[in-house]
């Protein structure tokens, strides 16, 4: 089997059995000492926009550019449809990156060309070569996922409070498809987007987000964990 092959079905089904683990709709949300810090809102979106729709703010200008941030952190709530996924901490720094659920944590390093698995329960880590990642679900890549024809036509609402943190509220209403984002003001990164298309319901939240505040600490491989090789294992 080759590595990517075998990297993209370990992912796939590590990241499944901990979701099952977890269970569905259950409430997910805790209060751990992680970089994320503040105490965000819940998923439920808050009405109370200080609107001003005069005003000339576009959709495109609010954004950033991601090639900025090489350094942040948040916690993703997502919903499809009522059903609630379990909440995942992802942590990004110069291109290394960490994921973690209530069960494990992989960890992406391509600056050390390893990858690790860590398993809470067993204090197990996986260890082998990483050749090549995959990408993650960030608010960077739901920008990637928005049309650019359809920017234009993505109309300011004005701005609110959110997870602790001044957003700018904007909403795309047109062709069967409602869709509304939270843009952080200070930043330009989207915190929240509710899109609801055809038969499909689905909310995705980036709670507790920072930027700039991560270091090299915060993706330190467990330092008391029984580690395994695999890599002499792979085929490189």
């Amino acid at each position: 089997m080759n590595m990517k092959k075998f990297l993209v079905f370990l992912l796939v089904l590590l990241l499944t059995l901990s979701m099952a683990a977890c269970g569905g709709g259950g409430d997910t949300n805790d209060d751990s000492d992680t970089n994320g810090g503040n105490n965000g809102s819940q998923i439920d979106g808050n009405d109370d926009t200080d609107s001003d729709p005069d005003e000339e703010i576009t959709f495109e200008d609010s954004l950033k550019d991601d090639d900025i941030y090489q350094n942040y952190y948040f916690e993703l709530e997502s919903s499809l449809n009522g059903e609630v996924t379990p909440t995942s901490k992802f942590w990004f720094l110069n291109g290394d990156m960490k994921f973690e659920s209530d069960e494990q944590a992989i960890f992406l390093k391509p600056s050390e060309e390893q990858m690790g698995i860590y398993t809470k329960e067993t204090n197990q880590l996986v260890m082998m070569p990483l050749s090549d990642t995959e990408d993650f679900y960030t608010p960077f890549t739901a920008v990637d996922e928005i049309e650019d024809d359809m920017f234009d036509s993505i109309a300011y609402k004005g701005t609110e409070e959110l997870d602790g943190k001044t957003v700018e509220v904007f909403e795309y209403d047109a062709m069967d498809v409602y869709a509304k984002y939270y843009i952080w003001k200070d930043t330009g990164i989207i915190i929240k987007m509710i899109i609801n298309a055809d038969e499909y319901e689905s909310e995705y939240y980036f709670k507790n987000m920072t930027v700039n505040e991560l270091t090299d600490e915060d993706l330190d491989f467990p330092e008391d964990a029984q580690k395994m090789d695999m890599s002499e294992y792979m085929d490189e």
